[in-house]
């Protein structure tokens, strides 16, 4: 693989250059399965990358490798990383690197809106969790200082699932405690780990598989209990 660009930030002074990654189809279909996709696609499993710098590519190809990224890397590319890892399909960088930015960044009335907006464009549903957070805890400022024209109507239902949320603590009934919209993304993220399913994309998704997930395991316990009573 090629990656063709420039680390240098001032694009009117980049300079285009190459740099060649070596990879093993094998570990990327497992790590990076849209890279792998990518080289079967390329001239001799070759595949010019332009649109990620050679040091975030390198990091991206690391993590598939099994590798770790030191804290300072991360620190300083964290979104680039994100952006990088969503598209090439590394989801639990993609996830590592979202739960980094989300505990690093300061929510504030001037940014709040530029986060809910990436989070919904990169389907970050932790990063979209806080900031729904911060706007029920300053709805007020929120409403008067923050446009929301721009954001289209499917957000609304985080919101609406963060108010649920917060009812939900003050109640220890069961229906609450099992009711998928008023859990935190992490709970939703290990729950999905536990049974082996897809962990990456927007809370509506997350609770649509588990459900869908729950309603097969119920299926398939009372066919079982069907058969052992016709038996």
């Amino acid at each position: 693989m090629t990656s063709s660009g420039s680390d240098n930030e001032d694009t009117n002074k980049r300079s285009k250059t190459t740099v060649t990654f070596h990879a093993h189809r094998i570990i990327l279909q497992d790590g990076a399965p849209f890279l792998a996709e990518l080289s079967k696609a390329g001239s001799g499993g070759t595949v010019q990358i332009t649109d990620v710098t050679h040091d975030v590519f390198k990091h991206v190809l690391f993590y598939a490798y099994g590798g770790k990224i030191t804290e300072d890397d991360m620190k300083t590319n964290t979104k680039d990383i994100i952006n990088a890892a969503d598209k090439y399909g590394v989801v639990h960088l993609k996830l590592e690197a979202e739960e980094y930015y989300t505990k690093a960044i300061t929510l504030t009335i001037n940014n709040v809106l530029d986060n809910l907006l990436y989070a919904d464009s990169k389907n970050l549903a932790l990063l979209k969790e806080a900031v729904m957070d911060f706007i029920l805890a300053h709805g007020d400022d929120v409403m008067d200082k923050v446009s929301f024209d721009n954001v289209h109507g499917g957000v609304v239902k985080d919101l609406l699932a963060a108010v649920a949320r917060g009812k939900a603590k003050s109640s220890s009934s069961d229906a609450a405690a099992d009711n998928y919209n008023n859990m935190r993304v992490a709970t939703l993220r290990k729950m999905l780990d536990e049974k082996g399913l897809e962990v990456d994309g927007s809370r509506e998704s997350m609770i649509a598989l588990l459900k869908e997930n729950t309603d097969q395991g119920n299926d398939n316990d009372d066919d079982n209990g069907s058969d052992e009573n016709d038996d």
